[in-house]
């Protein structure tokens, strides 16, 4: 029996490297700096989308990013990364003492500024709701709070039952999940934030409150667009 299940997420070195050596903390740093699409390079990087197109010539957009970069598509990507991967996420069991040579005590630079970029975008986020509101969100998710509180304890404070509270949350939720608000998640990257194994174990408190919150705001913008769909 094995000890520990690992979630491997692909990303590519190669690209990532060069991006650092030139001064570039991040890739959304690094796309502001050049005018290109984060999500777009994101997807490059992570293997989502092929650098090729269906006649095998190189994608607009990927040829510019090489340009910048001073790289050949050789240089860039192995021919397994030419071809791209329907799924970047892999999910493997390994006994302890794997774990212990698979990680690496140093987190990745990389993703401990999208760590940053995706708190900061939450937090102002929260910060465009009214005062009441951003405290419920606050107070049910654990949000800057040693832990989270129920429907009935943050009830108990406002002086107002549980069920209220909980249409506004609801009411909060749908003013955060907004498609402006989920665009600016994904352009800090925010999917790669949350969809990885944090494999250091050192996750902060403060990341994995937000983790929370932005896995509910995902679920209630697939609400709204579920509904959206029905009254169509």
């Amino acid at each position: 029996m094995k000890d520990y299940r690992v979630k491997v997420t692909i990303r590519n070195e190669r690209l990532l490297s060069v991006m650092e050596e030139k001064g570039h903390e991040s890739v959304a740093a690094f796309c502001k700096a050049y005018k290109l699409s984060a999500p777009f390079v994101r997807d490059v990087i992570n293997g989502r989308k092929p650098p090729l197109d269906r006649n095998k010539e190189i994608l607009p957009t990927v040829k510019e990013l090489l340009d910048i970069l001073s790289l050949t598509v050789e240089q860039a990507f192995t021919p397994r990364q030419l071809q791209g991967f329907r799924k970047n996420t892999f999910e493997v069991k390994v006994e302890e003492k794997q774990l212990k040579q698979l990680v690496n005590p140093v987190r990745n630079h990389e993703m401990l500024m999208m760590e940053k970029d995706t708190s900061h975008t939450l937090n102002t986020m929260l910060g465009e709701l009214n005062p009441r509101e951003e405290k419920i969100v606050r107070m049910l998710h654990g949000i800057g709070m040693k832990s989270d509180h129920t429907l009935a304890e943050v009830g108990l404070m406002f002086k107002v039952t549980g069920s209220a509270i909980g249409a506004i949350h609801k009411r909060a939720l749908r003013k955060l999940s907004h498609i402006k608000n989920l665009k600016k998640l994904q352009e800090v990257g925010a999917d790669d934030v949350y969809g990885k194994l944090d494999l250091s174990g050192t996750k902060t408190v403060a990341v994995r409150e937000m983790e929370k919150l932005n896995a509910t705001l995902i679920k209630e913008a697939k609400i709204r667009e579920a509904e959206n769909h029905e009254t169509q």
